[in-house]
């Protein structure tokens, strides 16, 4: 498990390729409302010139993380959102999910104490009223809300894992250092079979107008220099503008290839 900077548990929703791991999580969560297997050809492509060897395409971000301001947009949503939202709730209307990984999406897992992740929004929430239509999860995976649907949806998850960096001196405790704005972030990379599969999720999370015109940006992640401001959630009339809070300082696209292509390499170069 990971907890990043802001707080939050991170990559609940990964897809599963391994069967026995899938069987598990399908026992444990539930599967009837979202299927957390994936094929492998949803990050494996085949190496050119091959018809037997597969690589992926490889996705490296350092993106660093603006605590403080984070928190005190949160303090901020919370007392617009009135008195029955804590911080708490207003963490879990940006994020999707609260800081346990919990979805706002009412659902249960069949074995108690399992991560809740057996939801879609299309069935559970259409018209965003619960988790809206512009928190985090719900931009980088939206689960039946787009044009596509949600079998469409699901051929461009990706494959991700994250690496906090950076010292947190306000979280011992009796600190009384206010969290950082500089300096602490998120080691991001992502394999896929297609680099269409990250851009996609990338501009919906900084696009105003993904899943629905007029949402706002992902409040999370989201970059954009003039972020619409969001409902919450849908149909409050509510409205908040919630936005930049991670800045990109880096990063490379790659193509990691087969250990046989890279034992290739090794022989030749012996040979030489």
């Amino acid at each position: 498990m990971t907890i990043e900077h802001f707080g939050f548990e991170d990559g609940i929703s990964n897809p599963n390729f391994i069967l026995q791991d899938a069987d598990l999580e399908r026992a444990q969560r539930g599967s009837d409302k979202w299927d957390p297997t994936a094929p492998l050809s949803l990050v494996l492509a085949t190496e050119p010139g091959s018809t037997d060897r597969f690589g992926s395409y490889l996705v490296f971000r350092k993106l660093e993380q603006n605590v403080r301001g984070f928190k005190d947009a949160l303090a901020q949503l919370s007392a617009v959102l009135g008195p029955k939202a804590d911080l708490d709730r207003a963490g879990a209307m940006a994020v999707g999910r609260f800081r346990d990984g919990t979805p706002m999406i009412p659902t249960t897992a069949p074995m108690a104490g399992a991560e809740r992740n057996n939801f879609n929004f299309a069935a559970d929430d259409p018209g965003g009223r619960t988790c809206p239509f512009h928190a985090h999860i719900r931009k980088t995976n939206p689960r039946g809300d787009s044009p596509l649907g949600l079998s469409g949806e699901r051929a461009f998850r990706i494959a991700r894992r994250g690496i906090t960096y950076g010292s947190r001196p306000d979280l011992p405790p009796g600190a009384k250092l206010p969290p950082p704005e500089t300096g602490v972030g998120l080691l991001f990379m992502s394999y896929q079979a297609k680099l269409d599969q990250f851009a996609i999720q990338q501009e919906g999370s900084d696009s105003n107008d993904f899943v629905r015109p007029g949402v706002g940006v992902d409040p999370v992640i989201g970059q954009n220099v003039a972020p619409a401001a969001q409902e919450w959630p849908a149909g409050s009339g509510i409205k908040f503008t919630m936005a930049n809070f991670v800045k990109l300082l880096g990063g490379e696209y790659f193509f990691a290839p087969s250990i046989p292509f890279l034992r290739e390499l090794t022989s030749t170069g012996n040979s030489e």
